[in-house]
């Protein structure tokens, strides 16, 4: 079995949506050939890829015109991670333009590697500087969404904690110098402004970790049952 966390998969969780109009977010798609991987094979398949953030969709070759119409299958043969992968030109038997992916913390022999084949000098380049930008999404963007959602909690404390303070000193002004109806009205005016605050913070709070679960939980499907789709 492959350490390269290619998931042979329908997305099954996502059964329950339909192919979606692609309307931007896709960093590169095209025709690549793809060697199948966790055995030696000198089989190359061609497979439309898509590279969108942070991982590669690969269909079949026919998906392209499909993708021409701005509609996005996502119901792939397979997903390829890229988090923190390493990319390098590779050069192997009747094809000179071959990229080498090796995954994070995978060890170096070629089992672990998926090669793909492209179609002249150029367009390796490009599909090289294009995922090598796409490899390093998913670690930073999970770094900010982490120090944001730290950044707004300790907001959210620090708000609950100066209006409990302030309600607290409202209280015993009132207490000291009577409950006047001025005084009771800037108090509740005040308080509702802090609750508002605070409802503000925790539905972006609530947003922001959603989105950070979204990601964590598509990134562990293709950790699951790791295999390698050699159709």
């Amino acid at each position: 079995m492959s350490k390269l966390l290619e998931k042979r998969t329908s997305l099954s969780s996502f059964s329950d949506l339909t192919d979606m109009q692609v309307t931007g977010g896709f960093q590169m798609s095209g025709l690549l050939l793809k060697k199948p991987m966790g055995r030696p094979s000198n089989k190359w398949s061609k497979r439309f890829f898509v590279l969108k953030d942070s991982f590669m969709f690969y269909y079949g070759e026919t998906e392209k015109k499909i993708f021409d119409t701005k509609i996005f299958n996502i119901h792939p043969k397979g997903v390829i991670p890229l988090g923190d992968c390493m990319i390098e030109e590779a050069t192997l038997p009747n094809l000179p333009y071959g990229i080498r992916i090796l995954p994070a913390n995978a060890d170096k022999s070629d089992a672990s590697a998926l090669y793909l084949g492209a179609d002249d000098e150029d367009s390796k380049q490009e599909w090289i500087r294009a995922i090598e930008q796409s490899s390093k999404i998913t670690t930073l963007n999970a770094e900010l969404s982490e120090t944001m959602i730290r950044s707004l909690q300790e907001q959210l404390i620090s708000v609950s904690k100066e209006r409990q303070e302030l309600f607290e000193k409202f209280i015993k002004v009132s207490e000291e110098f009577g409950a006047e109806r001025a005084k009771t009205e800037e108090l509740e005016a005040f308080n509702f402004q802090l609750a508002e605050e605070k409802v503000r913070i925790q539905m972006f709070v609530d947003e922001l970790q959603d989105t950070q679960e979204t990601i964590k939980t598509y990134i562990g499907l293709t950790k699951l049952n790791v295999n390698e789709c050699n159709l």
